[in-house]
């Protein structure tokens, strides 16, 4: 997750499982938006079942889950555990950790895992054509489970775009490579920032510095069929463009938290969100690949440490999210594939401002919020 530009207790706790009945969370430790409340009716059915809607697809809905900056984490197989149970089996990693990889597949049933790569290990592969497959063949064990690999982590941030069209290529090449000699199944993948494209309010083209880059590497994702991951953060763009009052976003006049956040938490017809997965999709369009799935690899709020950063704007969000990818289905999309930043927070990160605060649970796998996933056979919640 970029900075702000450059941007459970000791045992399991208490699972709020809903099955056609809705367990209340104390308002006071785990605030909920009245315009998001569940409310459920003396025959204990569910009058808002078009917000959260039974038929999202458990395939296209995950959350990021990061290691090495939790100062007191849960045990990971209990925190795999606690979202196996509230029916989360997308975990997006930022590593390649076999360890890990081997508690979600004992874990969670049906588990479909990104891994990462950093963009160290990138440039290491580009220019050492053997790496990829030293690398990969441990993997192999994993290949049912591995649906995506996460190469670099956005590497538009950190390299130059001269730096980045002589290695990427070469290194999603080997990678490639690698996987059909293995006979692995996953996909390979890039996450890059929105920096990627021209500012919010311009025609929607991607920047010309990147041109080379893009010309060689998106021939490769449709040819291998792989989608095109983008991190899109609505939080450091509302800070960053604080919209006076009364004024129209769409005009260009700032971000207001009611587009940042999405209206009412509905993130269609007017969000943030929504404005730039489309301007993502219309760039792909204009480069010559109206068909490229875009997966949203990053987005979510943070709950504390700056402007707005608050439990109840996080809830809002995070539940509008889960809603805005089962509206793309009903409304006939091949599926809007979303990871949520992040599972648990991490206090080891800088310890002022948002960055140890976009769990949607502590450290210790404390909900901090209800969350309405997608569950398995029922719906379910932290």
């Amino acid at each position: 997750m970029p900075p702000l530009r450059r941007f459970w207790q000791p045992t399991l706790p208490l699972l709020y499982l809903l099955f056609g009945k809705v367990a209340a969370l104390p308002a006071e430790t785990h605030p909920f938006p009245a315009n998001l409340r569940r409310e459920v009716s003396a025959s204990g059915e569910d009058s808002l079942r078009t917000h959260f809607i039974d038929s999202i697809p458990r395939a296209l809905l995950g959350i990021n889950y990061g290691v090495g900056l939790a100062k007191n984490p849960l045990p990971s197989g209990q925190a795999f555990a606690l979202l196996r149970d509230v029916g989360v089996n997308k975990i997006k990693l930022f590593d390649h950790d076999m360890a890990t990889l081997e508690l979600i597949s004992s874990t969670i049933p049906n588990a479909a895992v990104t891994i990462g790569f950093s963009t160290e290990e990138m440039l290491s592969l580009a220019d050492h054509p053997s790496l990829a497959f030293e690398a990969l063949q441990p993997l192999q064990v994993y290949d049912s489970l591995i649906q995506y690999i996460a190469l670099a982590s956005e590497p538009n941030e950190s390299l130059p775009p001269s730096t980045l069209s002589r290695a990427l290529p070469r290194a999603l090449t080997q990678v490639n490579s690698a996987l059909d000699n293995l006979d692995m199944r996953a996909k390979v993948t890039v996450p890059f920032t929105m920096a990627l494209l021209h500012p919010l309010h311009t025609p929607a083209f991607f920047l010309e510095a990147w041109n080379e880059t893009l010309s060689l590497i998106l021939p490769i994702f449709h040819e291998r069929k792989a989608p095109f991951m983008m991190n899109i953060h609505p939080y450091p763009a509302y800070v960053e463009a604080l919209a006076e009052p009364g004024s129209d976003p769409s005009a260009g006049e700032g971000i207001s938290l009611t587009y940042a956040l999405g209206s009412a938490g509905e993130l269609r017809n007017g969000s943030w969100l929504e404005a730039e997965y489309k301007r993502v999709q219309e760039a792909l369009t204009g480069s010559g690949y109206p068909s490229m799935r875009v997966v949203i690899g990053e987005t979510g709020w943070p709950t504390a440490g700056g402007e707005a950063a608050t439990v109840e704007n996080t809830c809002t969000y995070v539940n509008g999210l889960v809603s805005w990818v089962g509206l793309g289905v009903e409304e006939g999309e091949a599926g809007r594939e979303v990871y949520v930043f992040e599972a648990f927070d991490e206090e080891l990160k800088p310890a002022e401002g948002i960055e140890p605060h976009w769990g949607v649970m502590t450290e210790r796998g404390v909900p901090k919020f209800r969350v309405q996933w997608q569950g398995q056979g029922e719906r379910s919640s932290l």
